[in-house]
């Protein structure tokens, strides 16, 4: 996924998390605030429907008050005894009856009015007609109230009234539908006494109300007694209907008694308990709740609210897209800036503007840009001058090895064959020549030594990988070596064991160089007992890298632990009493430790003073030339690799009769060294000082040349040029060219070769490294060893 996409979608999460969590929480509250304030106002509404109910029941209370201030002539006044007949009564009681009608003849619901004496007797009782609607009196009254009733009216304060509970008659109901359920009003009746003026109770006046009616004034409330019962069949139900069968679970609601919301299948109803009965519990009265407004507004929230929140995610979209590819376009022109940094060094400006953090990160990225350039041109000017300088240390170690071998070489040659001639110098100029030959041959290892470290140093080293026979290439190190130890009165014992490998993959030159370095410490620092040189499997740490151990143990006098770092120093050794005492440069360790990490080996070093030291090169499997140092160490030239005490070996003898050789070499004391030592064995020498003489003598010389030994380091014409010219020629190009230097870099081997050379040789040139060439390019030799001369 790209950056701009994670970016999108982190910004889209958080911005749409917070909403949608505050929608899904909120949310449904809000919907049931709705509903409850839509309850709370549909419950209010009808509580305003019947309040004009309770405006009727206090007019209809008021009312009895005023009967019961004007009560019936029969309460109020005495019999008059003179009217006999009781017309006049008669007459007054009428006179009531036509004003209660005038009062009344608009309050159809009074059915009744009955006066009772405080004997609990019915003293006058006036009775709504069906036909007429007016009242009359009735003589015979039916409906009287209850016992309980009638004396909690007569214990009643003047002016107060009573209301009974709703009383149902269905037997009354058939013949008279206003007699089925009526409600009582009473009210005490109070004169004042004659005599002292106190109020005195008469009795009560008792109003009966009808009101079954009510079913039909308040249209669409459901009037349903306490045991679920309808209140009358007139309000369109079946006779077996009931409200429990009708709205499951209202029967648990009127247990409870109190105002309940009854629901069930989206319908919802408010049933509230209205009157008191006087069996039956209380009259129940239910109106339905429309919810079809709360279910619009409902609907047109949730619309708004989608709305809102579609507009609100796709203005997040676009903030988010909008700062997604803003970050991406700066992650994009960091990536290509500090690539271009990095890869190219050149200079960025980040030039970003808004916000200010980010505009001072720019600026600091710029400098920081401007800063890496900087440094990588001074670090490349630097490496330049480095390649310069090292260019410069090539062509003055080459320049030095001319300058110090080309001498070294006639100093060697020549004392080598005066201390040859035993019998032509008396014996102390015989022992001098002997000494300036070993005084020559000792400089020359101290010459290349030095060489060496400086080539390694300056990089000036390569690989040359190949498979070895381990046990083969320590037997010839063994077989090298074993004279010096024996010289010296030592024992060298190579131990080979089976358990290791006896092959491995790596630079058979660089590690015959360190196990010599070894053997040659290892002699010089033991002067008894024994040394040996063993291969075996690594058991130690590296075990798994590096499974090859070759290790050389003397008995010598060991390194005390604190000194052992020192000795991989260059020109370092243990103190200054061992150079003095043993001699060298201590450069043999310091070149065997860069040699051992050109070829991936580890060196380690076990030893105690006076109990001999143990040095392990631990060596990989395969050397992978690709990823080991990438180093240029040229080849050990011949007789480099050959230990140096060899002050006591005699001039080796060979006869090459018939030979003849032509010895190119502008230094004339080069042609005077190798003259004299060719002309020994036999060989007809013709010396040239420069190429183009050698080419003259090659190509106009009657008698035919068997090889050329070539000096590559000539003015004018140089070797390389020679050898080219050489091998232009037909007549030439199958004669053998053997190339000498004083230059021993691996580049002007390699330069000689490509040119057409068929050998090298490297000043100073070793008597036995040269009968080897002979021996190759003339045919073996006729040979008489001569036996070592005494010292």
């Amino acid at each position: 996924m790209k950056l701009r996409s994670q970016i999108s979608l982190i910004l889209l999460l958080l911005g749409l998390t917070p909403l949608l969590v505050a929608l899904a929480i909120n949310l449904p509250l809000v919907f049931e605030k709705l509903e409850s304030f839509y309850h709370e106002a549909y419950l209010e509404k009808l509580r305003t429907d019947f309040h004009d109910l309770d405006q009727h029941i206090t007019r209809r209370q008021e009312m009895v008050r005023l009967f019961a201030k004007l009560p019936e002539p029969g309460i109020a006044l005495e019999p008059d005894s003179e009217d006999s007949s009781g017309n006049r009564f008669m007459r007054t009681r009428a006179a009531y009856t036509e004003w209660a009608n005038r009062v009344l003849f608009d309050q159809l619901d009074i059915i009744q009015v009955i006066f009772i004496n405080r004997n609990g007797e019915v003293s006058f009782s006036l009775d709504r007609d069906r036909k007429t609607g007016l009242l009359k009196s009735d003589n015979h009254v039916t409906d009287l109230p209850s016992t309980e009733f009638l004396t909690a009216g007569l214990k009643l304060a003047p002016g107060a009234v009573l209301t009974s509970p709703i009383s149902f008659n269905r037997q009354r109901d058939s013949a008279d539908p206003s007699r089925f359920m009526t409600l009582s009003f009473i009210s005490p009746l109070i004169t004042t006494s004659e005599e002292d003026g106190s109020p005195e109770l008469q009795g009560v006046v008792v109003f009966n109300l009808d009101v079954g009616g009510l079913a039909q004034i308040y249209n669409g409330i459901y009037w349903v007694q306490n045991n679920g019962e309808y209140l009358s069949d007139r309000q369109d139900m079946t006779p077996t209907s009931t409200a429990f069968r009708d709205f499951p679970g209202l029967e648990q609601l009127f247990a409870k008694g109190e105002l309940a919301l009854w629901e069930l299948g989206g319908q919802q109803m408010f049933w509230l308990p209205l009157f008191i009965t006087q069996d039956t519990g209380p009259l129940w009265v239910g109106r339905s709740v429309d919810p079809s407004p709360l279910t619009e507004f409902v609907k047109t929230l949730e619309l708004r609210v989608i709305s809102i929140v579609t507009v609100l995610v796709l203005v997040i979209v676009v903030v988010a897209r909008a700062i997604a590819l803003r970050m991406e376009r700066i992650s994009h022109e960091l990536t290509e800036g500090i690539t271009e940094v990095l890869e190219q060094e050149h200079s960025v400006n980040f030039s970003w503007q808004r916000p200010e953090e980010l505009r001072k990160l720019g600026e600091n990225l710029t400098r920081l840009a401007q800063c890496h350039a900087q440094d990588a041109q001074a670090l490349r000017e630097h490496a330049r001058e480095l390649e310069a300088s090292n260019r410069y240390k090539s062509e003055f170690l080459a320049n030095v090895s001319h300058e110090l071998r080309t001498p070294l070489n006639s100093i060697l040659l020549l004392s080598k064959l005066l201390a040859d001639k035993a019998d032509a110098l008396p014996p102390d100029q015989l022992q001098q020549a002997r000494v300036i030959h070993a005084a020559g041959r000792d400089l020359r290892t101290l010459i290349d030594t030095i060489l060496d470290l400086s080539r390694i140093e300056a990089g000036k080293t390569r690989l040359n990988t190949e498979t070895l026979d381990l046990p083969a290439l320590l037997g010839d190190v063994t077989e090298i070596m074993r004279p010096q130890f024996e010289e010296k009165g030592l024992q060298l014992e190579l131990v080979i064991d089976n358990k290791a490998p006896a092959t491995l993959v790596s630079d058979g030159e660089k590690l015959r160089q360190i196990i010599v370095n070894f053997l040659s410490n290892a002699l010089k620092f033991t002067e008894q007992g024994k040394v040996t040189l063993q291969l075996s499997r690594n058991s130690g740490d590296q075990a798994d890298s590096h499974p090859l151990a070759v290790s050389v143990h003397d008995s010598g006098i060991g390194i005390p632990a604190e000194k052992q770092a020192l000795v991989f120093e260059a020109f370092n050794q243990v103190d200054g009493s061992t150079s003095r005492r043993y001699g060298g440069t201590g450069l043999g360790l310091t070149i065997s430790r860069e040699l051992a990490t050109l070829i991936d080996a580890r060196i380690e070093v076990k030893s105690d003073t006076g109990s001999g030291s143990t040095f392990t090169l631990l060596l990989p499997p395969v050397l992978d030339a690709d990823t080991a140092h990438e180093h240029k160490l040229p080849a050990i030239p011949h007789g480099e690799a050959r230990p140096d005490n060899e002050q006591d070996t005699a001039l080796p003898d060979a006869h090459y009769p018939g030979k003849r050789v032509l010895l190119v070499d502008d230094d004339i004391r080069n042609l005077l060294a190798l003259s004299p030592l060719l002309e020994r064995w036999d060989i007809s020498v013709l010396a040239a000082g420069s190429g183009a003489e050698a080419l003259e003598s090659l190509l106009h010389d009657d008698e035919h040349f068997d090889l050329v030994l070539l000096d590559l380091m000539m003015p004018d014409m140089d070797g390389c040029e020679t050898l080219r010219r050489i091998r232009a020629e037909t007549a030439l190009q199958h004669l053998p060219v053997v190339v000498l230097t004083a230059r021993a870099a691996a580049e002007d081997r390699d330069m000689a070769l490509a040119a057409g050379a068929d050998d090298y040789l490297s000043k100073p040139v070793e008597a036995l490294d040269l009968k080897r060439v002979l021996d190759h390019y003339l045919g073996m030799a006729d040979t008489n060893d001569l036996s070592q001369e005494p010292s």
